[in-house]
Protein backbone atom coordinates (compact mmCIF):
# COMPACT_ATOMS: atom_id res chain seq x y z
CA UNK A 1 0.00 0.00 0.00
CA UNK A 2 1.40 3.40 -0.95
CA UNK A 3 1.84 6.05 1.69
CA UNK A 4 -1.15 8.17 0.64
CA UNK A 5 -3.40 5.12 0.98
CA UNK A 6 -1.94 4.36 4.41
CA UNK A 7 -2.51 7.91 5.62
CA UNK A 8 -6.04 8.02 4.19
CA UNK A 9 -6.88 4.70 5.84
CA UNK A 10 -5.44 5.86 9.17
CA UNK A 11 -7.60 8.99 8.96
CA UNK A 12 -10.69 6.89 8.20
CA UNK A 13 -9.85 4.53 11.07
CA UNK A 14 -9.57 7.52 13.41
CA UNK A 15 -13.01 8.70 12.27
CA UNK A 16 -14.44 5.41 13.59
CA UNK A 17 -12.83 5.73 17.04
CA UNK A 18 -15.40 6.46 19.73
CA UNK A 19 -13.63 9.57 21.01
CA UNK A 20 -13.17 10.98 17.48
CA UNK A 21 -16.59 10.32 15.97
CA UNK A 22 -17.71 13.94 16.38
CA UNK A 23 -15.15 14.83 13.72
CA UNK A 24 -15.90 11.87 11.44
CA UNK A 25 -17.18 13.97 8.54
CA UNK A 26 -14.08 16.17 8.67
CA UNK A 27 -11.77 13.15 8.85
CA UNK A 28 -13.45 11.48 5.88
CA UNK A 29 -13.33 14.64 3.76
CA UNK A 30 -9.62 15.06 4.39
CA UNK A 31 -8.92 11.37 3.74
CA UNK A 32 -10.28 11.94 0.23
CA UNK A 33 -8.07 15.02 -0.17
CA UNK A 34 -4.98 13.01 0.81
CA UNK A 35 -5.79 10.33 -1.75
CA UNK A 36 -5.67 12.83 -4.60
CA UNK A 37 -2.75 14.91 -3.28
CA UNK A 38 0.94 14.80 -3.97
CA UNK A 39 3.31 13.87 -1.17
CA UNK A 40 4.48 17.48 -0.88
CA UNK A 41 0.95 18.55 0.12
CA UNK A 42 0.31 15.98 2.89
CA UNK A 43 1.52 18.20 5.74
CA UNK A 44 -0.49 21.21 4.49
CA UNK A 45 -3.65 19.09 4.17
CA UNK A 46 -3.18 17.48 7.59
CA UNK A 47 -2.52 20.87 9.17
CA UNK A 48 -5.77 22.20 7.68
CA UNK A 49 -7.60 19.14 8.98
CA UNK A 50 -6.16 19.62 12.47
CA UNK A 51 -7.10 23.30 12.49
CA UNK A 52 -10.66 22.54 11.34
CA UNK A 53 -11.08 19.78 13.94
CA UNK A 54 -9.91 22.09 16.74
CA UNK A 55 -12.03 25.03 15.50
CA UNK A 56 -15.16 22.92 15.00
CA UNK A 57 -14.90 20.62 18.02
CA UNK A 58 -12.70 22.35 20.64
CA UNK A 59 -14.01 20.17 23.47
CA UNK A 60 -12.73 17.04 21.71
CA UNK A 61 -9.71 18.27 19.76
CA UNK A 62 -7.68 20.80 21.68
CA UNK A 63 -4.31 20.79 19.99
CA UNK A 64 -2.55 18.83 22.74
CA UNK A 65 -2.21 15.89 20.38
CA UNK A 66 -0.03 16.45 17.36
CA UNK A 67 -2.52 15.19 14.80
CA UNK A 68 -0.30 16.05 11.85
CA UNK A 69 2.72 14.15 13.19
CA UNK A 70 0.65 11.14 14.20
CA UNK A 71 -0.69 10.68 10.66
CA UNK A 72 2.66 11.40 9.01
CA UNK A 73 4.22 8.74 11.26
CA UNK A 74 2.03 6.12 9.56
CA UNK A 75 4.47 6.30 6.63
CA UNK A 76 7.55 5.49 8.68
Amino acid sequence: MFSKERIAQAIRDEAEQEDSKVGAAIFKRYAKKIESASKEDYRKILTSMERELIDTHPDTFDGDDDIVASFLAVNE
